[in-house]
């Protein structure tokens, strides 16, 4: 099967670094099965050696322009998308194009249509209600616009791939046949992403000693963190637990609250924050950590699909997490991880405690949690049911079931 993936997050390497790697590993997945996929980064990427916050700041008028002519510049990218999207599918000439949705992009739905090639829809949020209520807050907003776009590719599309029952939920609301909709989550790659001894380079380098229990994080952005919970958390834990460390991985803003709220709050020994690590990095610093959080706040629409999650599973580490959306059917309390109650910030604190001092517990969750991913959501099984979609779309689509 010859597949094209386009997608058009911008900064792969950056701020969308998440985006790209779960369209890296589905991609990888999918030739795992036999498939022959091209991926189309499909946005102009920033210069790497340029840092986009830098850039952010510098150009102030740029960005007060921006406000008015961001989205319309985004929806006439449309027109050239269109004809250089035309070209590449006569290059590659695929037999399903798979497409994720992003704000103000219908270019490739026209194209299908006009040459006649099955898509499906790779949908990882829902793009206008994500802009207009985190991103996007600032922008002059075209009414009902791109609203139109994003459900003009999902009605358009043969099959569309959500990840998550919430978000599969509010699209059907809008009038997508859920016939259609299909759930495949986030994954991880258990080869990547496995037990391992703790490495000595991690232990050596923050003078963590054999005793210690070490409570880790990693994560990047502090609006969808929790990290307000885990700091209130790590205070207590501290202040009850001697041998009780803290691996905070993550860059951005979050380094500077954790040094102001944690490590100079006199606990500066006790709190390592390696800053910005490459995701082939983090395994090595999620095997030094005996305990994984994510303590993510509760929201009214909480559609997400963790990687973190899966990813804290794969190597086998105790989990606390938040009991909201997808977590709370992924993660079995007492089982493969411990879940709490948002609005009782009190949940953590109390899991975490019962973690450091049952290293039994912590061992028979991770091992759990490990099993799961074998058996649920490894990126070649998510492979096996993309594969049944696309072969779906395409014998709808010679079927005329568009």
């Amino acid at each position: 099967m010859r597949i094209s993936y386009f997608n058009y997050v911008y900064d792969i390497e950056g701020i969308s670094a998440g985006a790209a790697i779960k369209g890296r590993e589905l991609c990888g997945a999918l030739e795992r099965q036999g498939a022959r996929v091209t991926i189309n980064w499909r946005t102009p990427q920033p210069d790497s050696t340029v840092s986009i916050h830098a850039v952010t700041e510098a150009k102030t008028f740029r960005n007060f322009v921006s406000r008015y002519v961001r989205e319309p510049r985004k929806m006439m990218r449309n027109f050239p998308n269109f004809f250089q999207e035309c070209a590449i599918t006569e290059r590659q000439k695929p037999e399903v194009l798979f497409n994720r949705l992003e704000h103000y992009y219908f270019s490739a739905a026209i194209m299908c249509r006009v040459k006649n090639i099955p898509m499906v829809v790779e949908v990882d949020c829902p793009p206008t209600y994500e802009n207009n209520t985190f991103y996007g807050k600032h922008l002059l907003h075209i009414p009902k616009l791109p609203s139109w776009a994003e459900l003009y590719n999902l009605r358009t599309a043969d099959n569309v791939v959500v990840i998550s029952n919430i978000l599969k939920d509010y699209y059907v609301k809008q009038g997508i046949p859920e016939e259609k909709m299909h759930v495949v989550p986030n994954g991880v790659d258990g080869k990547k992403f496995r037990p391992k001894a703790k490495s000595p380079d991690v232990m050596k380098k923050y003078g963590i000693g054999k005793d210690d229990v070490v409570i880790g994080w990693v994560g990047s952005l502090a609006g969808w963190a929790g990290i307000d919970s885990l700091v209130s958390m790590a205070r207590d834990v501290m202040h009850n637990r001697p041998n009780v460390r803290f691996l905070l991985v993550g860059g951005g803003d979050n380094i500077a609250y954790f040094e102001k709220e944690l490590r100079q709050q006199g606990f500066a020994d006790r709190v390592f924050l390696p800053g910005w690590v490459d995701h082939a990095g983090v395994p090595d610093y999620l095997s030094a950590m005996d305990i994984v959080l994510a303590p993510y706040p509760k929201l009214d629409f909480w559609y997400a699909s963790s990687m973190k999650i899966f990813e804290y599973m794969a190597v086998g580490k105790a989990i606390v997490a938040t009991d909201v959306g997808q977590i709370g059917e992924v993660i079995r309390h007492g089982v493969n991880g411990m879940l709490f109650d948002a609005d009782k910030p009190e949940g953590l604190t109390r899991s975490v405690l019962e973690l450091v001092d049952s290293k039994d517990l912590r061992l028979e969750l991770s091992n759990n949690a490990r099993k799961d991913v074998e058996t649920i959501w490894d990126w070649d099984i998510h492979g096996r049911k993309l594969i049944e979609i696309f072969e779906n779309a395409i014998s709808k689509h010679r079927n005329g079931g568009r």
